[in-house]
């Protein structure tokens, strides 16, 4: 895992131990950063059944290791499971997540783990979604497959596609204490790599506590809508749609790439 659970990208972020190597592909590309080191080992050891761990703070951390990896990832949603016991990140988004190589042990696993257990859907979702706001993928060869994925659902499914445009239809405090704790237990302040001193210290100790209720205030009105409007909940089918949404990582990333300098990403899929 990278430092934190961060974003940290091999070769020149990763600072006190060397970034694992994604057995994907050639060998050589990136593992990515977050949970990298469950995702490596997940398809490389088939010993290794499945992965249960933290998805802190960031919706990423599961899907994009899972994603570029070749697994599957799937993140519970935040609060739906017991994080007791586990070290916070953002306490308004912390949760857990799987990561595997079949979906057959997925349903078992959450219903082991979600209260509640996870329920049997009776029938299929009778919709797909190709939102505009972030499709078609400016590659060709990216699009091609993608389209051919799209066909093949809507052929399984027996609907069409539906084109719409989705736009039109506190990290910061919990580091600060485990810091406090860390010099108290130590004697000595952690040494962060480049990408958390950017994140932490640089762009999170600009945020505060107005800016903060406001983001999860603005956050809580925008799930109540799309669950209202788009991804609707069906007895029947859990949700009575699929959406098809890209995940950023369509192109090969070699380890070796001199990372960009830590930003904020101007957001290309849902997920951001």
């Amino acid at each position: 895992m990278s430092a934190f659970a961060s974003a940290e990208e091999p070769t020149d972020q990763w600072v006190d131990f060397h970034a694992p190597f994604n057995p994907r592909g050639d060998g050589y590309q990136t593992p990515a950063g977050r949970v990298n080191g469950a995702a490596v080992a997940l398809p490389g050891y088939n010993w290794l059944g499945f992965y249960f761990g933290t998805d802190s703070g960031s919706s990423g951390i599961i899907r994009y290791p899972a994603a570029i990896c070749g697994l599957f990832g799937l993140r519970y949603k935040s609060q739906t499971v017991l994080m007791e016991g586990i070290a916070p990140c953002c306490y308004e988004f912390d949760s857990m997540g799987l990561l595997g190589r079949d979906l057959e042990t997925f349903h078992e696993l959450v219903a082991l783990t979600v209260e509640g257990g996870a329920e049997d859907v009776m029938k299929y979702p009778g919709r797909i979604f190709h939102p505009t706001d972030y499709l078609p993928y400016t590659e060709e060869p990216v699009q091609a497959i993608l389209e051919e994925f799209t066909v093949q659902l809507e052929q399984y499914l027996r609907v069409s596609r539906e084109v719409i445009n989705i736009a039109e239809y506190d990290e910061y405090s919990v580091n600060k204490q485990f810091l406090e704790d860390n010099r108290k237990k130590f004697g000595k302040d952690v040494y962060f790599g480049p990408y958390m001193r950017w994140k932490t210290w640089g762009n999170g100790i600009q945020g505060h506590l107005e800016k903060k209720g406001q983001g999860l205030r603005e956050g809580t009105i925008y799930r109540g809508w799309f669950a209202e409007h788009v991804l609707r909940q069906d007895k029947d089918t859990a949700s009575d749609a699929v959406l098809i949404m890209p995940l950023s990582c369509y192109a090969p990333g070699y380890r070796d790439n001199i990372p960009q300098d830590p930003h904020i990403p101007i957001p290309d899929s849902i997920i951001d």
